[in-house]
């Protein structure tokens, strides 16, 4: 369950259903089992044009840009309002803003998708998302592409969002972007819900906690502490002024024991 104006983060190792349970709640896949309730009404996300509509917006791992289009063609396409066509100038000049604010401001719009970098193609597809009329905006793994400044920059975009009620879903393997933005945690494990609780100071579970739920073992079990080494210990290797003059060879000449 997601609440308005929070940030509801979801933990989980590799397949244990995080990225599943985005492309339910945008639309792309249809739930083998269970219901989708929104405003408290059951209802159906047939396709991502329905899940748009009904203001489910998501910015996934998988990148949106259509790279042979330009950044302006990009940041329109699908925009409220705006089909293929010319936007209204409001709207435009909000696109600009949000760049601008995540240090996009140097985009040229005549860009083509294709020529820029990752983490420039992420700064347009989020920028993109963050002036649709969403009312809850799925990140699946979003920034990874960005460096630590970016991505707070896009933090600080999103809480704004919060504040004006969207509800945001949070998909990271970062534990400290989970632990700076979250307002709740919940756990996947195996394609299941472990457990959810509230995240900072007043949480349920520390990090450790939060690890071993997360893979089902303790992690001191996973990372055992290590024994002393012992002073009686048997030599086994030694080596005193090792080195060697001359250059190094490749291991497929042969000649790598070379000195």
């Amino acid at each position: 369950m997601s609440k308005a104006g929070e940030v509801h983060a979801v933990l989980g190792e590799n397949g244990s259903g995080k990225s599943t349970l985005t492309k339910v709640t945008s639309g792309v896949i249809q739930p083998s089992e269970g219901r989708i309730f929104i405003d408290g009404e059951e209802t159906r996300l047939p396709t991502p044009r329905e899940a748009i509509a009904r203001g489910l917006v998501c910015i996934s791992q998988e990148l949106s840009p259509v790279p042979d289009l330009n950044v302006h063609e990009n940041l329109i396409l699908r925009a409220p309002g705006s089909g293929l066509g010319p936007l209204p100038g409001g709207i435009v000049k909000h696109l600009r803003v949000v760049l601008v604010q995540m240090d996009g401001g140097n985009f040229r719009m005549a860009a083509r998708i294709a020529n820029l970098s990752l983490a420039e193609r992420q700064q347009v597809a989020i920028a993109k998302t963050l002036v649709r009329n969403s009312r809850w905006l799925i990140l699946d793994a979003a920034p990874c592409a960005l460096n630590a400044s970016l991505v707070n920059k896009v933090f600080t975009l999103i809480r704004p969002e919060c504040a004006r009620g969207v509800g945001v879903l949070f998909i990271s393997h970062r534990f400290h972007e989970i632990e700076a933005l979250a307002d709740r945690i919940s756990l996947f494990r195996n394609g299941a819900l472990v457990d959810s609780f509230a995240n900072g100071a007043n949480g349920a579970h520390d990090y450790p906690a939060i690890i071993s739920k997360r893979v089902g073992q303790k992690i001191t079990d996973l990372f055992p502490v290590k024994p002393p080494p012992q002073a009686a210990a048997q030599e086994v290797l030694k080596l005193e002024g090792f080195g060697w003059t001359g250059p190094v060879a490749g291991p497929h000449t042969g000649r790598g024991d070379q000195s």
